[in-house]
């Protein structure tokens, strides 16, 4: 298997929720960052609440995906918004390609 990523650095993050990672079968891991000053609350689907999200913590704080511990979640849609203010995102996608041959 070949790898492959991909970085972003300043992802804008507010209250109204945006698309951070479009869906991809072939991502098999991602990590954020939370690099701002406002909590960033992270979900898969448009429907990102306090409630049904996962909050990020901000100055630092991260959320990492994995597909050995979280199965197909890795290639779903992500997004996130943050409950008041705004926030910067770093964002980290891993993509696993299958190579031809034995």
């Amino acid at each position: 298997m070949d790898f492959s990523w991909d970085f972003r650095g300043n992802v804008a993050v507010t209250t109204t929720p945006i698309l951070i990672m479009q869906h991809n079968p072939n991502r098999i891991a991602w990590c954020i960052w939370n690099l701002g000053e406002a909590t960033v609350l992270v979900g898969f689907t448009q429907q990102v609440t306090t409630t049904s999200s996962i909050p990020v913590p901000p100055n630092g704080g991260s959320l990492q995906v994995l597909w050995r511990e979280d199965l197909v979640l890795p290639a779903s849609e992500v997004w996130a918004c943050t409950p008041a203010g705004s926030s910067t995102l770093a964002v980290l996608e891993v993509f696993g390609v299958v190579g031809g041959g034995v």
